[in-house]
């Protein structure tokens, strides 16, 4: 019985820290982009700008522009909307908390409700890319493979540990300004040593450190899944999804739960 009275329980409290969450972030979103008459435009420029720029190097330095009947263009495009998607999860919880700093010190929150918030920001985030993606595997002739469907668990897995990540990084940041000062860095250090900017390498260096890059293993397997159908990290990224989702993803959230109150106390 005990068992049968706590699963509606539960239901009835992750859909109140959703349906906070949710609060959270469309007063965030509304406050945040009230004067912007172009919100969406500064949310697509970085990634244009960043392939235009990536393109121009790489004809330079002579990179194939094709590679396994891909585009290089689209490689990009679609490893940057990818890398999105994980670099919004990552900042997006100790953001939010900084942004919603005065409903952490004064008002008895769900802690959850944060993380919910910044999974809206994601969320939008993606939705808002995913137009240009869809224009250029037009523009330049790419079908998506059948097993594009199967890339949306490893899509998953890969926010799940941005905000695994983030969790993390949030109770810590509310205590020391260097997380917030120094985590861009770290991010765009992953950037270069992730296969995002290019097609994941045959051999090498870099063959090697995406090999063990945990994020790697699941960004390159939803973009290989979605282009190509197949990807050389598959096996990688299913451990890596798994371990993900089943281990680092609810110490995180056990980690987080018990820091916030703490972080929380320095606002």
């Amino acid at each position: 019985m005990g068992s049968r009275d706590g699963l509606p329980a539960a239901r009835a409290s992750l859909g109140r820290t959703l349906f906070l969450g949710w609060q959270i972030f469309v007063r965030d979103y509304r406050t945040r982009y009230r004067r912007a008459l172009f919100s969406v435009f500064w949310v697509l420029t970085p990634m244009i700008m960043i392939t235009a720029t990536a393109y121009l190097v790489a004809r330079e330095l002579g990179v194939p522009m094709v590679t396994n009947g891909v585009p290089y263009p689209v490689t990009v495009i679609t490893g940057l909307i990818l890398w999105g998607v994980f670099a919004d999860a990552v900042n997006g919880p100790q953001q939010m908390c900084r942004r919603s700093r005065v409903f952490l010190r004064f008002a008895p929150i769900d802690y959850g409700a944060i993380l919910a918030a910044a999974g809206g920001y994601i969320t939008l985030n993606f939705l808002i890319k995913l137009p240009v993606l869809i224009a250029a595997l037009l523009w330049f002739q790419v079908s998506p493979s059948v097993e594009a469907l199967a890339a949306l668990p490893f899509l998953l897995a890969l926010a799940v540990m941005g905000l695994a990540l983030g969790a993390l990084v949030a109770p810590v940041s509310l205590v020391y300004f260097d997380i917030r000062y120094g985590l861009p860095f770290v991010i765009m250090m992953l950037l270069v040593l992730t296969p995002v900017l290019y097609p994941m390498p045959t051999t090498g260096l870099l063959r090697v450190i995406a090999e063990v890059n945990p994020i790697a293993h699941l960004l390159v397997t939803v973009r290989d899944l979605v282009l190509t159908g197949g990807s050389p990290l598959l096996t990688a990224g299913i451990v890596t999804g798994l371990a993900t989702v089943l281990v680092f993803a609810p110490l995180s959230l056990v980690y987080y739960k018990r820091g916030m109150p703490k972080g929380v106390v320095h606002i």
